[in-house]
């Protein structure tokens, strides 16, 4: 097996063996901080250049088109996590990660499942434009699904970079792609105000990000080895598992939501979802390119150390998950009145429940991931299995004799339900930190209360 070298060494300026890996725990410790703030600053501006995108062309479009091209996203975002069999996590977590021969089989899994997906969303196309009563949605779906065959051809590199927590490549490439589709998506609506901008946008994005990977040093090729490939399906089936029902809990609210609100509704929602998940995306990144790469050598190598990385990322995650609750809670309202049309008005009260939500996803990443590490992926899928088995049949209830508020309501505890499995996942295989795992999550639950409370109060 190959062990790459890339971390400089910073007297003689030559590299040390075994990467990242070969520095010594306070110095990967200090290196997981600077790529934490290079992801994190990264990420933030990203989001702040989707941010300022959507709200522009929101503006520019009904309430309605912008609920539609949501809906196209979300399918799209549906089939990728649908035949999700963690090629990435695995090439971030195996031994044989390094590998060119196991590096070249999962790029060109990849290549076919990309393909795959485009294909999938050609046939399934008609029927979702038919069942949401718009053709448009057809054209809209086929061009929009293309990013997944194209981000399906970029360079293993990525996978190799974030193995060895080397984010100043990768958030070089996730900002400059991101810059192109912010540009074309501005222009788009600027010269035609149609949802089409936000699609042209991402499939510039995506296609801007797939060519720009192949400069990163790696250059894969199709090449398969059967061993290789088993590897990889075998640690797939439950991540697969986990993230099917990840999906069918978490997400495919918006397409049940689709088919039983009106226009305008699924639009206030659609607003409200992506300004509360904002944060939720920008610390799972962090827990995915640095906490997880790290923490998976360190279940290798040192399990003791791994338990007391895991516990201060915890802490962190619970400083992160009060700051997304205090300022969804409290401020969700007054953002959308001062950053919207008055025809959104309605997402600030979506913004305030969901952004709670988003809090409750934040505290469980770093459990989640450290479960992932451990090879513990089965309790995910279980969670999320518990959690869809309280969100269906309250979706159905609320939304057939009650009101959309009710809905929300149910989207927003529904988490606690899966957590129930996760928790018993940390009491057997995480012993050393159940105490921390379930303090923190009531420590939440309460404070989530006294600032509805509290909001109350002030209006």
């Amino acid at each position: 097996m190959t062990t790459l070298q890339h971390e400089p060494n910073r007297q003689a300026g030559t590299l040390r063996p075994g990467g990242f890996f070969g520095w010594t725990p306070g110095e990967r410790m200090r290196l997981a901080m600077k790529a934490s703030a290079v992801s994190a600053g990264g990420f933030a501006l990203m989001q702040v250049l989707r941010f300022v995108q959507n709200l522009y062309v929101a503006d520019q479009i009904s309430v309605s088109a912008y609920g539609q091209v949501g809906l196209v996203m979300l399918v799209i975002s549906g089939l990728m996590l649908l035949s999700d069999i963690g090629i990435a996590t695995n090439v971030v977590q195996s031994r044989r990660g390094d590998d060119p021969v196991f590096l070249n089989t999962a790029y060109s899994m990849n290549v076919v499942r990309g393909g795959a997906l485009w294909l999938i969303a050609a046939i399934i196309a008609f029927p979702f434009a038919a069942s949401n009563h718009n053709p448009d949605l057809v054209g809209m779906l086929v061009i929009a699904a293309s990013t997944t065959c194209i981000r399906g051809l970029s360079s293993s590199a990525l996978w190799t970079a974030t193995r060895h927590v080397q984010m100043h490549k990768i958030t070089a490439l996730n900002v400059g792609s991101e810059v192109i589709g912010f540009i074309v998506a501005l222009v788009w609506v600027w010269q035609s105000p149609t949802a089409w901008a936000l699609i042209g946008g991402s499939v510039a994005a995506a296609s801007a990000f797939a060519i720009g990977s192949f400069f990163m040093g790696q250059r894969p090729k199709l090449e398969w080895e059967s061993a290789a490939a088993r590897e990889l399906i075998s640690f797939g089936v439950w991540l697969f598992l986990s993230t099917a029902t990840y999906f069918a809990a978490s997400q495919a609210e918006r397409l049940l939501l689709g088919w039983t609100v009106t226009k305008d509704e699924l639009g206030w929602f659609t607003m409200a979802f992506m300004l509360a998940s904002a944060p939720t995306r920008a610390i799972q990144q962090l827990f995915e390119q640095v906490f997880f790469p790290l923490v998976s050598r360190l279940c290798r190598d040192d399990p003791a150390r791994a338990m007391l990385q895991f516990r201060r990322v915890k802490l962190i995650a619970f400083g992160l998950a009060c700051g997304a609750a205090i300022v969804c809670i409290l401020g969700g309202p007054f953002a959308v009145e001062k950053l919207l049309d008055d025809k959104y008005k309605p997402s600030g009260w979506m913004l305030q429940l969901l952004g709670f939500r988003a809090a409750l996803d934040i505290l469980m990443g770093p459990t989640v991931n450290m479960l992932f590490a451990s090879g513990q992926s089965k309790f995910a899928a279980t969670g999320n299995v518990m959690r869809l088995a309280v969100l269906a049949p309250g979706l159905w209830i609320t939304l057939r004799y009650f009101s959309l508020r009710e809905a929300v309501w149910v989207l927003t505890l529904a988490p606690l339900a899966g957590y129930a499995a996760t928790l018993h996942a940390v009491r057997r295989h995480l012993r050393a930190a159940f105490t921390l795992e379930w303090v923190t999550m009531i420590a939440l639950i309460f404070l989530g209360g006294a600032l509805g409370l509290m909001y109350k109060w002030m209006t």
